[in-house]
């Protein structure tokens, strides 16, 4: 195992790989604008000469009209043999050089020479050839990119300052959502969180439309017996009274229930939906317990089940005995109890992060799979620095995303030690932020 020393020397070392990676990059690419400002400035020192060519010619050619005598001695003092310019197709020789003229002449009057040395971002993409008008794009693409690692860098590791010391204690958590958002990162365990809050409440949501109905329409039977006349103090007095009462609170309290889980839930997705960094999601379970947020949506769904499944029975005691109500009820009831233990319990136990991994809440893991999550908090502590040293200085910002993004592009993290491992573990932890 490296040490600290020799993690934070490495670190160096890949910092500085990376700010030479950069520094030539950019040379690079100052060098690449020169040669392009050099080269429009070879095409319109053609063009100009060109022009100027072009123009001696057509009036020679007007002269000559009048006299062949003066073209002849013209050329002729040029060095052109006067055949060469008898014979000269004057219409395909010269449509490049108009064409040219035409360029010319149509640019705008704030138009000077001295603005070449921004080229490519000025230029329009039809004045530029396809293979400098291709570079251009690239370049915008590429400063585009750096703007989204920038705003990536930012999302991630802003605020982590205020929850690193709770993240640090995960084994003194009361449940595993802090180190699963470790492990998997903020999006999935969010998808996971949604999900769950979600199917509570859109099942609470079935079982208040029934519950609401048998309370503002009650079964037929119901409303006759309530409407019958019983001696007072009598057994059958008492039976009717405790039925109605037994079923109008079960629906009640499953009213009630469900109504909850629907409002927490609803609460919960609504303050997910509002965080805007990682750090604010794990503030919202350290500060404000969201496991627990999690946990009551779960207790109450099953309260307002049992309570309704109660006031189902009662009714079912209008219509036979209360001990054949008892004995139904009570053998499906242990049977589905019995069968839903048994899956369920191979399930959680085996996969669980708390049933299974974490001994101190009573999970029972295999003797050479210990709890700990060294390598996750490596790259949270990683995240937690850079905010530190880059994000909350508030200098150097886009600077250390750039050469982030160098570092990931030339695979910097993925080189293996001399011992055959992939680098060590403050280069994995690193390699793991983006």
């Amino acid at each position: 195992m490296p040490t600290g020393q020799d993690a934070h020397v490495s670190m160096l070392l890949l910092s500085e790989q990376a700010k030479i990676q950069t520094i030539l990059t950019d040379w690079m690419h100052e060098q690449g604008k020169m040669f392009r400002a050099m080269e429009i400035q070879q095409r319109r020192l053609i063009q100009e000469l060109a022009e100027a060519h072009q123009t001696t010619l057509e009036q020679l050619t007007s002269k000559s009209s009048g006299s062949p005598d003066v073209l002849r001695s013209a050329e002729g003092s040029q060095g052109v043999p006067s055949e060469g310019v008898a014979n000269l197709p004057r219409e395909t020789s010269t449509s490049f050089f108009r064409a040219e003229a035409e360029e010319q002449k149509s640019k705008p009057p704030g138009h000077s020479d001295n603005e070449l040395p921004r080229l490519v971002a000025e230029e329009e993409p039809g004045d530029l050839p396809v293979d400098l008008r291709k570079e251009a794009q690239e370049g915008f693409l590429q400063e585009l990119e750096n703007e989204d690692c920038w705003l990536n860098v930012w999302k991630r590791c802003s605020g982590l300052q205020t929850v690193e010391k709770w993240a640090s204690s995960y084994k003194k958590h009361p449940g595993g959502w802090g180190a699963l958002l470790m492990i998997h990162g903020v999006p999935e365990v969010c998808g996971r969180l949604r999900s769950k809050v979600e199917n509570y409440s859109i099942y609470s949501a079935l079982f208040l439309s029934m519950s609401v109905a048998m309370l503002c329409a009650p079964a037929d039977f119901l409303v006759r017996s309530v409407r019958e006349e019983h001696v007072w103090g009598s057994a059958e007095w008492w039976e009717a009274r405790i039925r109605e009462r037994v079923y109008t609170y079960g629906f009640l309290i499953g009213t009630a229930a469900h109504t909850f889980c629907i409002l927490l839930a609803m609460c919960f997705v609504d303050v997910l939906n509002e965080t805007a960094r990682d750090s604010d999601v794990y503030r919202m379970f350290s500060r404000g317990q969201g496991f627990n947020a999690t946990v009551r949506c779960q207790h109450c769904f099953r309260l307002g089940c049992v309570a309704d499944y109660i006031a189902m029975l009662a009714a079912c005691g209008f219509m036979v005995s209360w001990l054949e109500v008892a004995i139904v009820s009570l053998t499906l009831v242990t049977c589905s109890f019995v069968l839903y233990r048994r899956v369920s319990k191979r399930l959680v136990t085996s996969a669980s992060i708390v049933k299974y991994w974490r001994s101190d809440l009573g999970g029972k893991p295999d003797e050479d799979d210990p709890y700990t999550l060294e390598e996750a908090l490596e790259g949270f502590k990683c995240r937690a620095k850079l905010n530190r040293d880059y994000i909350m200085t508030g200098t150097q910002g886009r600077r250390m995303s750039r050469d982030l993004q160098q570092m990931r592009k030339s695979q910097l993290f993925s080189v293996p030690d001399n011992s055959g491992v992939p680098g060590s573990k403050a280069q994995n932890a690193a390699a793991r932020l983006f």
